[in-house]
């Protein structure tokens, strides 16, 4: 349930905004305005509430409750609308199960609103914080080993479910996640092909020295295809005067 109340205010605009609240199914007990919308009707609710906001928006009364917790309120309601609303919108007009996919060819971890973690290492890999791809999250058992930490990177997808309160579209599913998750591999090897050592630099006993504190995905060499590529790759084999 998700509960907004805002109280009596000076402004020349009250009226309106308390008249558009009651429209729209809120109570008034005399002090304070209350509306609440139910899970089922929340995808829609920007709609409704759009013409409300531009009145209470900024009023220090104007307060919201997500199941008990507090939430901002224009911006729970925009972004709930913005996203999952939108996103089950297209997915009604493509009927395409592919639509929740992070690509048109990659499923990622099933619902394309998921992006704190992503599910491919692609692009470039030098990147400074280790929270980025599923494999930053886990620890060496031995200098080339490195164990994945599943529970630890399900706890931030719910986390990151919950915060965008994801759960409300009709196709989200919790156990495509998991399905997800659990196909991860148990353990990477750092072979320098596949995966490398990420250092960084600590003091051990007053010595500076360069320590593996994670991992990090290889991109390949691309390709070479044209002569012109062949050239610069190695300049040195085609002289002529």
């Amino acid at each position: 349930m998700y509960i907004l109340t805002f109280k009596r205010s000076n402004s020349k605009y009250f009226q309106k905004a308390l008249n558009h609240a009651i429209n729209v199914g809120a109570s008034w007990d005399g002090t304070t305005a209350k509306l609440m919308i139910a899970e089922k009707d929340l995808l829609t609710a920007y709609e409704d509430l759009l013409y409300l906001f531009s009145y209470i928006q900024k009023w220090s009364s104007t307060k919201a409750t997500f199941r008990g917790k507090s939430v901002l309120p224009y911006r729970f309601i925009f972004r709930t609308w913005n996203t999952i609303h939108q996103c089950r919108s297209a997915y009604f007009d493509t009927t395409d199960p592919r639509h929740c996919w992070s690509t048109c060819d990659s499923k990622g971890w099933g619902c394309k609103q998921l992006h704190r973690i992503l599910r491919y290492g692609k692009g470039n890999p030098r990147y400074k914080t280790s929270n980025r791809f599923w494999y930053n999250f886990g620890e060496f058992i031995d200098h080339n080993t490195w164990k994945i930490n599943k529970p630890l990177i399900m706890q931030r997808l719910e986390k990151e479910i919950d915060d965008k309160v994801l759960f409300l579209c009709p196709f989200f599913y919790l156990e495509t996640i998991k399905e997800a998750v659990n196909s991860l591999p148990e353990y990477v090897k750092v072979d320098n092909i596949q995966f490398s050592l990420y250092h960084s630099a600590e003091y051990i006993d007053g010595v500076k020295q360069m320590v593996p504190i994670n991992i990090r995905h290889v991109v390949p060499p691309k390709p070479i295809t044209t002569l012109q590529q062949i050239i610069n790759n190695d300049p040195g084999q085609y002289q002529w005067n």
